[in-house]
């Protein structure tokens, strides 16, 4: 049994209600299938089971069999808080989602809803009761038993004995094609035009494709970057706050992260924007219009895109096992820029991601700019970890170790 089966247990055992989040890749599909033995199958996207969940929704919960599987909760979102605190036992629901944008609003609009009625507008999004009977789970791209990635050198000797990837391959194929086992070089282009369909058309109040298609090559351009809507906008003729809920939509597919910046930092003028990166660099690849390692390699893409993959496969480590990492970057008004800060079991780690020849002194010198963060929030701080490309892993001066792309 996986580390990630092993957490999906555990947490039925513990919760009402699971939500899988998915987007749709061949090992996500199977897995989810696998439920189905034990269960009661229901799916949301059926228009007359749907009429019936909504109309009389506490009946339809009371009359679901007992414990039961739920495919496109996104349809009929009320039903989750509905479902989560349901006088039911532990793992009576699991239920699916490839469109999480509208489940993230309904928990959002419970916290606000709480903050109001207890005079307290800063109470946490959704109430303690809530979460205390409902998960929700980032399902990875497909299964793996790699050890979760820790930038203190430690794992430096596992890695080394992992078998290298060769990152540019890896960058261009991406891991749904590699799931697939598909030489197709047309098979993203169908990959989109079915999510843009299924997930973003009919599932979201976006009506125009033709803009929506541009709004994704804008995106793809923009990957491994802060995003600024202003541009993202004027680019594809609509407003800036059509593109922040657009890139939203996007986002709730789960084929889009938008990695949050470092706030709190006393005496620094932080950017407040998300970086935008894509779960598969394939898919920006094909937006991109690039065609093979060469072409990527001569592109002004190629650093955003090694970036994007590196995240990835930080991110995808966690998520095998079940577990959404706490990740976090950081960049002023100095330009100052951390790629990644991880936080792991109490301690803040500065990861800088970077394809290109690098200064260790000055890297030490910005590493040390959370000082002050990490001990206003009883963590303690790494000595850092830089991740690049074609060098045996390593530790530099200052403690920094230095980690290998191709062995993530």
């Amino acid at each position: 049994m996986s580390m990630l089966e092993v957490e999906f247990e555990r947490l039925q055992l513990n919760k009402v209600l699971v939500v899988l989040r998915s987007c749709g890749s061949q090992w996500q599909k199977s897995f989810i299938k696998s439920l189905e033995q034990g269960r009661a199958v229901v799916d949301l996207a059926d228009p007359i089971v749907r009429e019936q969940a909504l109309s009389y929704p506490e009946g339809f919960i009371l009359s679901l069999a007992k414990p039961a599987l739920l495919y496109n909760l996104q349809r009929a979102p009320e039903l989750l808080p509905l479902l989560a605190q349901a006088e039911a036992p532990q793992g009576s629901f699991v239920a699916v989602t490839e469109q999480s944008h509208y489940l993230l609003d309904r928990i959002e609009e419970l916290g606000s809803a709480e903050g109001e009625a207890s005079g307290d507008a800063d109470d946490a999004v959704g109430d303690d009761e809530l979460w205390a009977k409902l998960a929700i789970v980032e399902l990875p791209l497909m299964a793996g038993e790699r050890v979760p990635f820790v930038p203190d050198g430690e794992g430096s000797s596992g890695r080394s004995a992992r078998k290298a990837k060769n990152v540019l391959e890896s960058i261009v194929l991406g891991s749904l094609r590699r799931q697939e086992g598909s030489g197709d070089k047309q098979y993203y282009t169908s990959f989109i035009k079915s999510m843009v369909r299924q997930q973003i058309m009919e599932q979201t109040t976006v009506s125009d494709d033709i803009k929506f298609y541009r709004f994704l090559g804008m995106a793809a351009s923009m990957t491994g970057t802060v995003v600024n809507y202003a541009r993202l906008a004027s680019t594809v003729g609509i407003t800036a706050p059509t593109a922040k809920q657009w890139l939203q939509f996007l986002a709730g597919t789960g084929l889009v992260y938008l990695l949050q910046p470092l706030e709190g930092v006393v005496g620094k003028r932080l950017v407040k924007a998300p970086k935008l990166y894509f779960r598969d660099t394939g898919m920006v690849v094909a937006l991109l219009q690039l065609t093979d390692a060469a072409s990527v390699m001569q592109s002004v893409y190629y650093k955003n895109l090694f970036e994007n993959y590196v995240v990835n496969e930080i991110r995808e480590s966690y998520l095998e096992q079940g577990v959404e990492p706490k990740l976090l970057f950081y960049k002023d008004s100095n330009y100052k820029e951390i790629s990644l800060i991880m936080e792991v079991e109490g301690r803040l780690y500065p990861v800088a991601i970077t394809k290109d020849e690098f200064k260790t002194s000055k890297l030490y010198k910005d590493f040390q700019i959370l000082n002050s963060y990490a001990e206003e929030h009883g963590l303690e701080l790494g000595s850092g970890c830089v991740i690049g490309m074609g060098k045996p892993e390593a530790f530099l001066e200052h403690g920094i170790c230095y980690a290998a792309a191709e062995k993530l």
